[in-house]
């Protein structure tokens, strides 16, 4: 709504007072009901709004234009558009364009962009103003360059103006010359828009405000009397509209609603000399032209009627309405000409005249059975198979259809033409004939595709005779179904040249285009396609499909909602949208949803012939939908339902991906191999098959089909980066430097295809875990560059800084990892950041983020363990306690290991009996616990001195432990303390034989065990204590002697190393230097007070 309308709606002069405003609404508000008149309301309340909007605003400066001879120009410009008689004035205009300043080749751009920024708020001119401003400016020729200045629905208005005739009479004003016409005529369109769509409640109201503006325009009047019409009072239309005849006999719109208001009476023979009248000046008016052909058939001119219907038919082809009407008349005239055909059943033209009328009726077999058994003489043989041959090629005869067009053909050769006339009908008739030709042989090839190529020889030897643009279409279709799509486009643009609406040609160049791949062609002509006929379903397929393939799915979205728009469906249409449903979806929910949809496609899909293919995809969705939900049970069964309708290997494949998503790793294998063999040159199934392997546990098979990958494609955008996982697996498990220099590569290669933020802070984790460290810095930094709120780049640079005991620097980086990370995303920030604040010895802020943790994650017991262990190293084991008795409370804890958990709690707190008794209890969750055991046989070594019963229990405890394990390496070290306490070396080194092939058989060798950076200290520490529990204190020294005491393990959160103080200690007590000793004990204690082995170390050099 403009400036003008806000107060013309509120009934007062433009005001900046808002008591006035709100009584102006107040007091229009009281004869506005919004249930009753809706649209009323709305305006009331939209000026109301814009009122109040206008007065709180301050006054804006007034925007300067144009300055010198250019401002100057534009002054005279406002001035003939102010004034009525100057603005529709054609020589005022040209007065204008006559000036020196828009004949300069300089400054004539910079005038047009001037006067058409002027025109976007000043555009109410006729026509023949705008094609003279586009005669001197060349708006149409520049249009391109235009829409790089210019709002396109602005161009899309100057370009109608600048190709249309006027059809609004601005002559006919009555009123001052500088009356308010462009508020005036924005009142009227907004009349005519709202009588076209039915809303009448707020047309008195909008009348009431045009005639205030003391204008005077027949029009108005007409539009009233079309809401009369509509809103069936068509008599006081014609008394409105009488006068108005009378006054403007030449004016067609007049004419033409006039009769629809006679029409509407009944009052036929007027209503027809109206549209008569019409079509004088209106020639192709549809309405006009169809209501005399109605006419005619009202009065019994049915032979005259169906003239006109075919006539309207041949400039509109496949018209329904006109389609219907012409078979009513066809009804009336076919009882006629059967008892005409009777009487004289030799008279051709009788019979073909029957004939005609049964082929525009689909009563084609009637047909076939009036023609079959007749022989025409050579006057009548080229009608007699056009005639039959039309039949046949409806009847879907096609064969017998293109021997009658060929004889048709042959006949039109051997005519003589009597006339001049004849003879110019004669490429007209050739051109039909050799078209229904190729079209017959088009249809046969859709089963044979040779006919292909004589339709096309057919249709060329239409052309000869005519370029037609029915007959180019029909050559571009046949091109289309022959696949040669670069052709078909050429002669679709052959077309579009001659006129650049031509829809059939638009509509084949677009099919053509997507088969091409030519993305963007396909966008453009589906919107040409649109503003012409927006009501085919298939160009709005075709658009969604290419925004699918490109994984534009708000594009999709916009396409499908266009179409629904413009009430246009279709299965297919249907099918994109669930397909993009589950692509868009980002909650269950939405899952749920696309799922639902696609669910009740199927049986619309099964009902529908021709549509396997689509029925198949939807299929698939749902499948794909229930493993987004992990719902694999549902996903199975319907993959089951796809393999049934469709047993193709990429159902298969999408099988195997279910079972492998379901973790069902060794079927999935089976039925990836068993699509290998199909598609043995296709790179995926072969990372789908390593993938596969690496979660067996077959890794040396994982790689070996991640190297396949690489061989068939290079440049694979995943393989690399797994290729790089393997090494760098095997690396961390070896700490092997040639698997390092293997995974490094790979890694590298992976960063060269897909340089992204993810890809560098893969290669950083393998920097870091090779202890590099200012390479891995380097490229979580590149990460964070790259994408600004990667959490795991800040997070893992923490880690890099935290590793070097750079922790201030961590924590700043934790903290930032926390500002970016998605709630709930994952446990290692606030574990990270806890850690980092243990290892600085800020425990309240450790257990603040601890706590953090939990609350996100509160289902993970291993969280709540975590806040356990820092308190118990602290020696706060009352709160351990409570945090344990709450993990096991969980529903998902493994109620053994926390009952040892909390044994130890007990023991550590000088509880050793209530300790034997959760060990105890752990025995009865499960009886095969080996942890349990040993740690009551420890508790019995330590605590009862029974030497005896403790080594009953540490054999039972590596009985039940697997060989290599962590509790298979403690047992064995405990029964090597318990014998070297008793002196009993023999029996001693028999379980240090055991624990060191466990160690060799795992890692290759001792030296390799330890060469290991991430827990060497830990290592040495454990080596050392075996060989000092055989009694060989020179090894144990020199082991303990390799232990630094800041050289931390890469996973502890102290801040100095454990080890160390425990080692020193040992080799001090063994010394007899047991103050010394007390002293390194204490230091470690201060370090960590849980072991049992040092307590009664400390309690020993205490005692003694």
């Amino acid at each position: 709504m403009d400036e003008k309308q806000v107060w013309l709606v509120l009934g007062i002069e433009p005001t900046k007072n808002e008591e006035e405003i709100k009584q102006a609404y107040r007091s229009k508000l009281v004869n506005v009901n919004p249930e009753d008149d809706p649209e009323g309301f709305k305006r009331l309340r939209e000026a109301y709004e814009q009122a109040c909007s206008l007065a709180a605003q301050e006054p804006a400066e007034q925007e300067k234009g144009p300055e010198g001879p250019l401002g100057e120009w534009l002054d005279k410009v406002k001035a003939v558009y102010e004034k009525l008689s100057t603005r529709i004035d054609p020589e005022s205009w040209k007065e204008l364009f006559r000036d020196d300043i828009c004949m300069d080749l300089e400054t004539g751009p910079e005038v047009r962009t001037e006067l058409l920024k002027y025109c976007m708020d000043h555009f109410r001119l006729p026509s023949r103003i705008w094609m003279l401003m586009d005669e001197q400016f060349s708006l149409m020729g520049d249009m391109e360059e235009l829409k790089e200045s210019f709002p396109l629905d602005f161009l899309q208005f100057v370009e109608n103006k600048c190709t249309q005739e006027e059809w609004f009479s601005y002559e006919y004003f009555e009123g001052p010359d500088d009356a308010e016409y462009d508020a005036y005529l924005s009142l009227f369109f907004e009349i005519r828009r709202d009588v076209e769509e039915g809303k009448f409640s707020s047309l008195d109201e909008l009348f009431s405000q045009a005639e205030s503006l003391g204008i005077y325009h027949p029009y108005l009047e007409v539009s009233r009397a079309e809401a009369k019409i509509k809103q069936e009072q068509p008599q006081e239309a014609v008394e409105l509209l009488t006068p108005l005849e009378e006054k403007y006999p030449q004016d067609w719109w007049i004419a033409y609603v006039t009769g629809q208001a006679y029409w509407e009476l009944e009052r036929f023979g007027e209503a027809n000399d109206c549209y008569k009248k019409v079509l004088e000046t209106e020639k192709d008016h549809y309405t006009a032209r169809f209501r005399c052909a109605e006419y005619l058939e009202k009065t019994g001119q049915y032979e005259e009627a169906k003239e006109s219907f075919i006539a309207i038919m041949n400039d509109i082809s496949d018209n329904q309405d006109v389609r219907a009407r012409l078979k009513e008349v066809n009804e009336h005239l076919i009882p006629r000409f059967f008892e005409e055909c009777g009487a004289e059943p030799d008279n051709f033209a009788v019979r073909f005249k029957l004939g005609w009328c049964l082929l525009q009726n689909e009563r084609n077999e009637e047909g076939v059975e009036l023609l079959a058994g007749v022989t025409p003489d050579a006057e009548n043989e080229a009608e007699y198979h056009s005639l039959i041959g039309r039949f046949y090629y409806n009847l879907s005869e096609f064969d017998e259809a293109r021997q009658h067009f060929e004889a048709w053909i042959k006949s039109i050769r051997s005519e003589t033409p009597q006339d001049e006339e004849e003879e110019q009908a004669l490429p007209g008739r050739f051109l039909k004939a050799y078209s229904l030709l190729a079209a017959s042989d088009q249809k046969l090839g859709d089963s044979d595709p040779k006919y292909y190529d004589e339709a096309l020889t057919a249709i060329d030897q239409a052309l000869a005779y005519i370029e037609d643009n029915g007959a180019l279409q029909q050559k571009a279709d046949i091109l289309l179904h022959m696949e040669r799509y670069r052709e078909s486009v050429d002669i679709c643009d052959q077309i579009l040249e001659n006129d650049s609406r031509y829809l059939p040609a638009l509509v084949t160049r677009q099919d053509a285009y997507f088969h091409l791949r030519c993305a963007q062609e396909v966008i453009d002509d589906f919107y040409k396609i649109k503003e012409i006929f927006p009501y085919i379903p298939k160009t709005y397929e075709l658009p969604a499909e290419v925004f699918y393939i490109y994984r534009q799915y708000d594009d999709v979205q916009s396409i499908l909602d266009q179409a629904k728009e413009n009430e246009t469906s279709s299965l297919k249409l249907d099918v994109i949208r669930g397909k993009t449903m589950r692509m868009k979806a980002a909650e269950d929910a939405e899952y749920v949803e696309a799922r639902n949809y696609d669910r009740e496609l199927v049986p619309k899909l099964r009902a529908e012939s021709g549509m396997k293919e689509e029925l198949n995809q939807i299929l698939r969705e749902i499948v794909l939908c229930s493993m987004a939900l992990g719902e694999y049970k549902d996903a199975l069964s319907q993959v089951e339902e796809a393999i049934q309708l469709e047993p193709s290997v990429d159902n298969l494949w999408l099988k195997a991906d279910v079972l492998y998503r379901d973790k069902d790793y060794e079927k999935a294998l089976l039925l990836y191999q068993q699509c290998q063999k199909h598609v043995s040159d296709n790179e995926n199934i072969y990372e789908d098959l390593g993938n596969c392997y690496r979660d067996l546990g077959k890794d040396e098979k994982a790689k070996e089909c991640f190297e396949k990958v690489l061989e068939i494609n290079p440049e694979h955008r995943r393989a690399n980066s797994r290729l790089a996982d393997y090494y760098s697996d095997m690396y961390d498990v070896t700490e092997e430097e040639e698997y390092f220099a293997q995974a490094l590569p790979y890694s590298s290669r992976q960063l060269e295809l897909t340089p992204t933020a993810y890809y560098y802070v893969e290669r950083g984790l393998l920097y870091m875990s090779a202890g590099h460290w200012d390479e891995a810095e380097a490229d979580f930094r590149k990460a964070f560059e790259l994408e600004p709120e990667d959490s795991y780049a800040y997070n893992n640079l923490g880690c890099v800084y935290k590793y070097c005991g750079r922790y201030e620097e961590a924590l700043e980086m934790f903290l930032k990892a926390l500002e970016c990370m998605t709630p709930g995303e994952s446990t290692v920030f606030y574990g990270n950041l806890a850690d980092c604040y243990e290892r600085m010895g800020r425990y309240e802020e450790a257990k603040e983020a601890y706590l953090n943790n939990i609350k996100l994650f509160p289902n993970k017991p291993g969280l709540r363990e975590n806040l356990s262990d820092m308190y118990s190293s602290q020696g706060h084991f009352r709160e351990a306690m409570q945090v344990i008795e709450e993990i096991l409370g969980m529903e998902n804890s493994n109620k053994a290991y926390y009952l040892c958990e909390m044994a130890y709690l007990y023991e550590y707190a000088g509880d050793y009996k209530t300790a034997i008794q959760y060990c105890k209890k752990a025995l009865k969750e499960d009886d095969s616990y080996g942890k349990a055991n040993r740690m009551i046989g420890q508790y019995l070594y330590y605590y009862k001195k029974n030497l005896r019963k403790a080594e009953k229990y540490y054999t039972t405890a590596l009985s039940q432990s697997k060989m290599g394990s962590n509790e298979y390496s403690i047992s064995c070290r405990a029964l090597m303390q318990l014998y070297s306490n008793k002196k009993d070396y023999k029996n001693a080194k028999k379980y240090f034989d055991l624990e060191k092939s466990a160690t060799v058989q795992e890692y290759g060798s001792i030296e390799h065990y330890l060469a290991t950076k991430k827990r060497r200290n830990a290592r040495l520490y454990i080596l050392g204590q075996m060989y000092y529990y055989l009694g060989d204190m020179d090894k144990a020294a020199k082991l303990f002697g390799q232990i630094g005491c800041r050289d931390m393990c890469r996973s502890c959160s102290c801040r100095e190393c454990w080890e160390y103080y425990m080692a020193q200690g040992i080799l001090l007590e063994e010394a007899g230097e047991k103050k010394k000793a007390l002293e390194f004990y204490r230091k470690a204690y201060d370090i960590d007070c849980r072991d049992m082995e040092l307590r009664f170390r400390i309690a020993g050099c205490e005692n003694s």
